[in-house]
Parts: C-alpha cells; structure tokens; sequence
C-alpha cells in the first residue's frame, strides 16, 4: 500500500488458510468510539480464491467464500465505477465494518481485494484504492 492516510493509532494484520482460500487482512483505527462519526478506520482484505474471476461473484459469493466476506457482503445498492484503472463494486457501509464507503474487485483471477474506508476517509478512497499493489 502506498497510500495510508494518516491519524490511526492501531493496526493490525492476519492471515488464515482454509479448505484452499488464503486470506490476509489490513485494517487500521483510530481511539474514537466505533459510532463516533469521525471515527477513521480502514480494512483492506486480500483474499485468494481459485475461480474467482467476476465482479458479480461479490454480489452473490460462493459459500466457501461468504465468510472471508461476511462483514463486506456486496448487497443493495450497488454500483460499478472505474477507479485506478481497476473496474471496482462499491456500496455505502452499512454493516458491522460501520459507515463509510465499501469497494471490491478482482485484481486478477483468483485474487479477490475488499477495502472499507470509514465515512472521514471517503475522499482518500481513490488514492487508496490506486495505492494498492499486488
């Protein structure tokens, strides 16, 4: 990633493999209370899923991968824009990730990447989407 905004005071990162989907997750906050509208967090999820090769396949995932995207189900209002090169899902947060922006794509077959930016990091989502590199 090369472009983190700044502000967070915690991150972390984890990894897990099960039955052959590898999934790595990034995710940064800051010390506000999770229903603190100024609150600034941002998750960035990589998941490794041979087959995945659809943008659809966010909308409605396979169940083996429902739960690497269970806090980022792609559902409702939808919509389809083109950001950094990449044709990318996006929704309004509305889950248990909280409000914000939620984006996905597949970055090549096989390789699934999920960000969600909280609502103060919106305006950054372009830079941190292009600064994403696999």
């Amino acid at each position: 990633m090369t472009h983190i905004p700044k502000g967070f005071i915690y991150g972390q990162v984890n990894a897990n493999t099960h039955d052959g989907i590898t999934a790595y997750g990034y995710g940064w906050s800051d010390d506000r209370d999770d229903v603190d509208r100024k609150h600034r967090s941002l998750f960035v999820r990589v998941v490794c899923r041979p087959r995945a090769s659809r943008l659809a396949q966010l909308k409605n995932p396979p169940i083996e991968l429902q739960k690497y995207l269970a806090f980022e189900k792609f559902s409702g209002d939808t919509k389809t824009e083109k950001i950094g090169g990449r044709q990318v899902l996006t929704q309004s947060g509305d889950g248990a990730l909280g409000h914000g922006r939620y984006a996905g794509w597949i970055e090549r077959e096989g390789v699934v990447v999920t960000v969600m930016a909280s609502q103060p990091l919106v305006p950054e989502l372009t830079k941190i989407i292009n600064g994403i590199e696999l």
